[in-house]
């Protein structure tokens, strides 16, 4: 389901918890005028609201970008066990790497131990 309106993606970026009140506030008067999801994306993006990666998955339909206690930035790369992510601590803004093995891999007991 990829979004087409400001609004839509708006309302994506509030469901998916990236970005504190005063940032919303922000991110809102950034959008303000604007009709098109594309361009609110890209007007975020300039202005560091959001990353190219979060915008993107946004425009997908997807606001999955919390994981634990980390907030999702960028894929980095797959592999053959999984996919790295760089995430920042959400107490702390540390910039780290995450592992997170793929979901077909977790039923094996080996490949839960390689990991």
């Amino acid at each position: 389901m990829a979004v087409q309106t400001a609004s839509e993606f708006l309302e994506l970026v509030g469901r998916a918890k990236l970005l504190d009140e005063p940032q919303f506030q922000h991110a809102q008067k950034l959008a303000g005028g604007q009709e098109s999801a594309q361009r609110v994306a890209k007007l975020l993006v300039k202005n560091h609201v959001l990353t190219l990666w979060q915008a993107q998955q946004l425009i997908a339909g997807k606001i999955g970008f919390l994981l634990g206690r980390y907030q999702l930035l960028d894929r980095i790369g797959d592999g053959g066990m999984g996919t790295v992510y760089k995430a920042r601590q959400q107490r702390t803004g540390r910039v780290v790497a995450i592992k997170v093995m793929s979901e077909k891999l977790m039923r094996s007991e080996d490949a839960v131990r390689r990991f």
